[in-house]
């Protein structure tokens, strides 16, 4: 990884101030992928099916996966002097990125002979799928802040910009690959006001629109593209210093109207390998209260406590896969009428989301010799969360508590500590995945090659029925799995750190 930055200011005569921010990037990362989640290799339950000359196998991963970005940033920046009753600022901004990724799969279909009929494409390896993105965001922006009086100030902030999204693939069948190209303009503005009835009392208030440009998924799914999410954010809170400034105390009510989520789901390609996609949600709101409280409960001895509660709720949005997941099939001629009919998921929490979080931390410490003794320890609380926008399964809520004492000096530090003393063993997190080991075919082996000799993935596989997960065309259908983030269990351990 390389990253630099150049920050520069230039202080005009008369106050305004020219400001420069530069920079620049540029990451490798090299990933061996383990698909399976479950401690056993896909390819033993797969085959006979996926075997030589018309699939590759390579290697001992089932996926290598290689990445390079290169990214670029320029903002310029006038702003008037500080010290006025009216300040304001104007700007223009430009960010470039390159993202190369090659996704080497240890299983992949060929072209069968074509490859040997066309020395060209020999340099091109057979279970490779190179990806190019190239994304460019150009923006203009200002904000105009004034005090109507002493202690009330109005902000006034716009941002006009434009994403240019390019999206280049070769797909493993060796063909000349899928090309996309798309704008997205977006004006963001951000309302502010903020009172300041005493030295220790904030209230404020703001209305801000967001967005999120929209792109492109792999072409081995159905849904090529997904549009541009916005959002529009109401917040008010209060930030307070209590007890004679031994403490602080921030909280604030917020509402999101949401329009076009971006949510990510898996399906599965006519050959039987997994992929995710994007796709939009209609139509999301999320109301929430968020709270903090930081004590200096004695010169020695200090606690943060805080709790959040969000509640994330889908408005609008209608998939085949909950209608699937309740009755639906897919072989009906009223199919597409069902899921009309059953598929909504009004209602249901985001996924991914929970609606309760809090933690308490404290620490005491007391002088000795030339440094410090220390004491403390913390609980965090985190609520159940669902894996997908169907709310069947879910991790559960988790409590984990942790502990430190030590010594330590301006030079060193000595530190006894312990992580997840309860072993709490609660799922982190729940991602909807496949299992492999219980696949079952549909039409004969997966995607056959009877009858022609090249690979033909429409042909031979059928269409690609990304939203049920499943191939009607021909080929392994498998039951739904889940891949489950654990947490590290208990842990105790010691840290020495010395300060040259």
């Amino acid at each position: 990884m390389l990253r630099t930055s150049l920050n520069m200011d230039w202080e005009l005569g008369n106050g305004w101030t020219i400001s420069s921010i530069t920079g620049y990037q540029e990451t490798e990362t090299d990933r061996n992928i383990d698909v399976s989640y479950g401690g056993y290799d896909p390819l033993t339950y797969l085959a006979p099916f996926y075997a030589p000359p018309f699939f590759d196998l390579a290697g001992s991963f089932w996926r290598v996966q290689a990445e390079e970005t290169e990214t670029f940033s320029q903002e310029l920046r006038l702003s008037s002097s500080a010290d006025q009753r009216l300040r304001w600022s104007i700007g223009a901004y430009w960010y470039d990125s390159e993202f190369k990724q090659t996704v080497d799969d240890r299983i992949a279909p060929l072209t069968s002979f074509d490859f040997l009929l066309d020395p060209a494409q020999s340099e091109q390896r057979p279970n490779s799928y190179p990806e190019v993105r190239n994304t460019e965001n150009t923006a203009i922006f200002g904000s105009v802040e004034f005090d109507f009086t002493d202690s009330l100030t109005g902000t006034i902030e716009v941002r006009q910009a434009t994403d240019k999204i390019e999206a280049e693939y070769l797909n493993y069948a060796f063909t000349t690959g899928d090309k996309f190209e798309e704008e997205f303009d977006s004006f963001t503005p951000r309302f502010t006001l903020t009172w300041v009835p005493s030295d220790s009392t904030t209230i404020y208030g703001n209305v801000a629109k967001g967005t999120k440009p929209g792109g492109f998924n792999d072409p081995g799914t159905d849904q090529v593209s997904y549009d541009e999410e916005e959002a529009w954010n109401f917040e008010v809170g209060v930030k307070k210093r209590i007890f004679g400034g031994r403490g602080t105390w921030n909280s604030a009510l917020f509402l999101i109207d949401w329009t076009d989520q971006q949510l990510t789901f898996n399906a599965q390609r006519p050959d039987g390998t997994l992929t995710s996609f994007i796709d939009n949600v209609g139509e999301t709101s999320v109301t929430g209260f968020e709270t903090e409280l930081s004590m200096m409960i004695t010169p020695n001895w200090d606690m943060t406590a805080n709790y959040s509660y969000i509640n994330s709720e889908i408005d609008e949005y209608t998939t085949a896969d909950q209608a699937i997941l309740i009755g639906c099939n897919s072989t009906a001629e009223d199919y597409y009428d069902c899921i009309q009919a059953n598929g909504s998921v009004e209602g249901n929490q985001t996924p991914r989301s929970p609606k309760h979080q809090a933690s308490l931390r404290t620490m005491y410490r007391f002088a000795m010799g030339a440094g410090e003794w220390f004491v403390g320890g913390d609980i965090r609380y985190e609520g159940s969360k669902y894996a997908q926008v169907h709310n069947f399964a879910q991790t559960g809520s988790r409590t984990t508590v942790g502990a430190q004492a030590g010594y330590r000096t301006d030079r060193w530090a000595v530190t006894v500590w312990g992580k997840n003393l309860t072993d709490d063993d609660t799922a982190m997190d729940i991602l909807r995945y496949v299992d492999s080991r219980g696949y079952t075919t549909v039409g004969g082996p997966p995607c056959s090659v009877t009858g022609s000799p090249a690979f033909d993935p429409e042909a031979n596989c059928g269409p690609f029925f990304a939203r049920s997960g499943s191939n009607i065309g021909g080929g392994p259908i498998f039951p739904r799995g889940f891949g489950i983030t654990l947490p590290r269990g208990r842990q105790i351990g010691a840290t020495i750190q010395f300060n040259f």
